[in-house]
């Protein structure tokens, strides 16, 4: 238990020094609408206040939504505790490795294991956003262990309990799922064979399973109308990842605007626009499964190839990054206070090598190779993401540590031929994740978008028109490019055309406040503060925790002089964004204005503060 704690803290020392590197970041609180984080946190947050953010079916796997839903009706909404919560989750998720590992790899190789974890840069990366990874490699870590542990225990409880791990691990992640079947189906039968009671240890397993999902898949099916087991999601995802255009990575359609809410939206749309009729979420659901099997059905060779390109990504030590505002494709290392941290293509080699160097007949080994086969499985099923790779990095560090382990005692021993087959098979491995090639994971219309952007910010207006003209050409439909195309409008000091644009876009996506926050501050210029009054509040009704709504106001009352709505609405923007530079700047205003040269200075530092990030990230 010493060893387990020691590693758990030093892993949360870690995960709260990078978390208090980012603690001035700009972007840090600006959850970028539509995105993954933006629609747990603002899903949790309507849930609590029964004003459903997707009416109806959660179009997600439940665990993580509930498990916001809970801190948030507790504790009330504060990304600061859900970030230091998941740094302990992290840091558990270490103490639970080094757990496993002494079981299959020694003591030793398992302190290997657990300080691999504890300084890869993914993962902790993954604990400082709200996504679900973080709980998903926690719980699914713990069962792992239990299962581990305790599969020779005589009382049905404790198969029950397996069971019941099992299912929580199926809310946070659909390849648990897979996992549990293997689990139950082969995994149990093989390791208690001769036992009496092996019938009443699968019923208990799998009866603590179905109590945990057969809750969420009812709910589900009732309010969608027909059958759904934990997501009204899968049937796109599964397209998503098995269609002509894929790539095995998440690579959206042209049809689709590349983000969560969008995705939701458009495939809903195009579902119905395919077939001529109106569909409930789970007749678009089972219609993108029926599109992505004919897919497979039709054209093999490009399956195989799509499964083939899967195993590359899974072996790349790219790390291909699809959550915030936008993507990231690189190898370059995460960093903690510019020291480099522990990289994929760092952890595959040897955790590659091990996989061959530790092979032997040994049924806690064979759990490991049950979980990483199921992990791989899906993504081979589905699409790769990094998130997902994040589920296997915590066995591919017990197998690197194995690997390490064979090639000391090959040493220690006088093994030569074994050290240096031990050192081929380590170098053949890192040759092979080198060679894997380097995949675009954006559509032609994010491309498109994503360069409009860049050009837009370095005033190549025209330009920028001609990439967003292309993407609409693509897909008139697409979420984004009038927002945009206002952008461009307000910049060339036309505002009419600006304002005729944000209607627009509010028309296609009635989800998302930028446009009216873009129409509020339009109207502010004008002199018309009743009407930028009117649209900021419509987009507080739509997004309730929109600080840009708050501060849009804030500017609307000091420009009429309104100084008691002003200070209100200035620090309820900087409540929800405190590193929002233009609200601190403001409320500085303020107080020197009222007198006040304590909370002046106070915000003066904060804006000194947040503008020397600025200028390192430039």
């Amino acid at each position: 238990m010493i060893p387990f704690l020691l590693i758990s803290l030093i892993a949360l020392a870690v995960r709260v020094a990078y978390q208090r590197e980012l603690r001035y970041d700009p972007a840090r609180y600006d959850l970028a609408y539509g995105m993954d984080q933006y629609n747990y946190d603002r899903l949790a947050f309507s849930l609590v206040n029964n004003d459903p953010f997707f009416p109806g079916v959660i179009y997600s796997l439940p665990g993580y939504p509930i498990f916001l839903y809970i801190i948030y009706l507790i504790a009330g909404r504060s990304l600061d505790l859900i970030w230091f919560l998941q740094a302990g989750m992290g840091a558990l998720s270490c103490g639970l490795t080094y757990l496993i590992a002494r079981k299959i790899v020694g003591e030793r190789a398992g302190w290997l294991a657990a300080f691999l974890l504890i300084f890869y840069g993914p993962a902790i990366f993954y604990e400082a956003i709200l996504t679900p990874t973080t709980a998903a490699l926690l719980i699914s870590l713990l069962t792992l262990a239990w299962w581990i542990y305790l599969p020779g225990a005589k009382h049905l409880t404790s198969w029950v309990i397996g069971g019941v791990l099992l299912g929580l691990s199926c809310l946070y992640s659909a390849a648990n799922i897979l996992f549990g079947l293997l689990l139950i189906s082969l995994w149990i039968p093989w390791r208690n064979h001769k036992s009496p009671l092996l019938r009443w240890k699968i019923l208990g397993g799998a009866a603590g399973i179905l109590v945990v999902i057969v809750p969420f898949v009812l709910r589900n099916s009732y309010l969608s109308g027909g059958s759904i087991a934990l997501t009204a999601h899968s049937g796109i995802n599964f397209f998503i990842g098995n269609n002509p255009e894929a790539n095995g990575g998440f690579l959206t359609p042209p049809f689709l605007t590349p983000s969560a809410t969008g995705i939701i939206r458009d495939s809903h749309r195009e579902a119905e626009s395919r077939t001529g009729k109106e569909l409930e979420p789970y007749g678009v659901s089972r219609f993108w499964w029926r599109e992505g099997m004919r897919f497979l059905a039709a054209s093999p060779s490009q399956a195989i190839k799509l499964w083939l390109n899967k195993v590359c990504l899974i072996v790349s030590p790219r790390e291909y990054l699809d959550v915030g505002g936008g993507w990231e494709r690189g190898g370059g290392p995460f960093t903690l206070y510019r020291f480099p941290l522990i990289s994929f293509g760092l952890l595959a080699p040897f955790a590659l090598a091990g996989l061959i160097l530790t092979a032997r007949r040994d049924r806690h080994l064979g759990l490991l190779y049950i979980y990483l086969g199921s992990h791989i499985l899906a993504i081979l099923i589905f699409y790769y993401q990094a998130r997902a790779r994040i589920m296997l990095v915590p066995v591919c560090a017990i197998f690197a540590a194995g690997s390490i382990k064979y090639i000391y005692l090959s040493l220690r021993q006088k093994r030569q031929l074994r050290a240096v087959f031990s050192a081929l098979l380590i170098l053949a491995a890192f040759l092979l994740t080198k060679a894997q090639p380097v995949f675009e994971m954006r559509s032609d219309t994010s491309l498109l978008l994503s360069r409009a952007q860049l050009e837009l910010a370095e005033d190549e207006l025209s330009a920028a028109r001609i990439r967003i003209n292309r993407a609409l050409e693509l897909n008139p439909e697409l979420a984004g490019p009038h927002l945009l195309l206002g952008d461009i409008c307000f910049q060339e000091g036309d505002n009419q055309k600006a304002l005729n644009h944000f209607w627009r876009e509010s028309e296609i996506d009635h989800f998302n406040p930028k446009p009216l926050l873009r129409i509020s501050h339009i109207l502010n210029l004008q002199e018309e503060y009743y009407g930028a009054e009117k649209a900021a509040r419509y987009a507080l009704i739509i997004d309730p925790l929109s600080w840009e709504a708050y501060s849009i106001l804030a500017d609307s009352y000091y420009y009429q002089g309104d100084s008691k709505n002003e200070l209100y609405h200035a620090r309820k923007a900087v409540a929800l964004n405190p590193n929002s530079v233009k609200d601190h700047s403001n409320l500085a205003r303020y107080f020197a204005r009222e007198g006040d040269p304590g909370m002046a200075e106070y915000h003066w530092k904060q804006v000194k503060q947040l503008k020397e990030v600025i200028s390192d990230q430039l």
